[in-house]
């Protein structure tokens, strides 16, 4: 997961967070990530805040997933 140098705030620690709130595993919501980054970077002609809206991206989706149940 490369990042900004300038960013503070800590992915790992997010993902960490936000596994715990949708009930999965911490490796399932990394994974969910990196292919989120990963479509987005595939689009993307700056990717300089990409993990930003990957972020957002992931936490709207699972936390659709989980009102759904």
């Amino acid at each position: 997961m490369a990042h900004s140098p300038n960013d503070r705030s800590d992915p790992m620690q997010s993902l960490e967070n936000l596994a715990k709130e949708v009930n999965l595993q911490v490796g399932d919501v990394i994974k969910l990530y990196e292919a989120s980054v990963a479509e987005l970077a595939s689009k993307a002609k700056i990717d300089t805040y990409l993990h930003v809206f990957a972020m957002r991206e992931l936490r709207d989706k699972l936390k659709g997933r989980q009102m759904a149940r």
